[in-house]
C-alpha cells in the first residue's frame, strides 16, 4: 500500500505489522544429523556429471535459533569454524549401502589369485584394501 493511500482505519492493522516479532522458520535437521555441504555450482558446472553436495560427511554439534536457523557442523571430533544455513546442508544417512568416490588408487596387490587396491576415498584420511569386486 503506497503512503498516500494510507486512511485513519489502516492504522491498527499498520502498526500490528510493523511491531511483530520475525517469523523463525522451523529446520528439519537437529543435533546429532549427519549432512552434506550444498556445493554451490557455477553455469559450467551444471552440465557435468559431478554431486552437488560435498564428498564430507559432517555431523552436527550444535543448533542456533537465529533467523534463519544455523548450525556448526564437527567433521571426525573436529569443530568446522564458522556457522552454516540449513538451506545450504543437506541430511545424508550413513550406512553400509553407502558408495564412495575413490580419490586415488595408492597400490595394487594379489591376494590368492584375488587383486586387491589400497584406496583412498574422498573426504577421508584413511586408506582401505578393497577388492577388484567391489568397485562399481
Amino acid at each position: 500500500m503506497a503512503p498516500k493511500d494510507v486512511k485513519a482505519h489502516h492504522v491498527p492493522m499498520l502498526f500490528k505489522k510493523l511491531t511483530q516479532q520475525p517469523q523463525i522458520f522451523k529446520s528439519k535437521l537437529k543435533e546429532g544429523d549427519t549432512c552434506r555441504i550444498v556445493v554451490p555450482r557455477t553455469i559450467v558446472d551444471k552440465a557435468s556429471w559431478q554431486p552437488t553436495n560435498s564428498d564430507l560427511v559432517y555431523t552436527i554439534n550444535k543448533r542456533f535459533e537465529t533467523n534463519p536457523v544455523t548450525f556448526e557442523l564437527r567433521y571426525e571430533d573436529e569443530i568446522v569454524p564458522g556457522r552454516f544455513y540449513g538451506h545450504n546442508l543437506t541430511r545424508f544417512q550413513v550406512s553400509e549401502d553407502t558408495a564412495y568416490r575413490v580419490e586415488k588408487v595408492l597400490k595394487t596387490k594379489m591376494v590368492n589369485g584375488k587383486k586387491k587396491y589400497l584406496v583412498r576415498f574422498f573426504g577421508t584420511k584413511d586408506t582401505y584394501w578393497i577388492n577388484e569386486s567391489d568397485f562399481e
